[in-house]
């Protein structure tokens, strides 16, 4: 159920689909669950803006939405997800956001995650 949101440069298809492997593998490690999405929105030059000036170097921003984990689970995720972003992207200006939701506020096909037994014994392992 973790999303992935990177917003972007424009790059190649190839190497979409290296980024696109290492992310979710970074998220499948930190998370152990199922159902794991990546978007990719990308962004020319023009269209950003770094400390009010428009940019020729893009820095990536990623945004994950998830359940909340424990602090070292969270520090590993981010040092796989930065990896992963500097290869493709080649920049050493990656931001990346934690978004945690509670299961109470995460609905997947009609029903609350947190009447899911088999999503909230996954979590309590991964727990604060």
């Amino acid at each position: 159920m973790p999303i992935c949101f990177i917003e972007a440069p424009a790059i190649g298809n190839d190497a979409k689909t290296k980024l696109v492997e290492k992310v979710t593998a970074a998220l499948r490690d930190a998370y152990h669950l199922s159902d794991y999405r990546v978007f990719i929105r990308e962004y020319p030059g023009d269209n950003v803006a770094q400390d009010g000036n428009l940019q020729t170097e893009i820095r990536p921003v990623c945004f994950v939405e998830g359940p909340a984990i424990r602090v070292d689970i969270k520090s590993t995720l981010i040092e796989k997800m930065t990896t992963a972003l500097n290869e493709v992207y080649h920049s050493q200006h990656v931001m990346i956001f934690l978004r945690e939701h509670v299961l109470e506020n995460v609905g997947i096909n009609g029903r609350l995650q947190s009447k899911n037994p088999q999503v909230v014994e996954a979590l309590k392992k991964l727990a604060a």
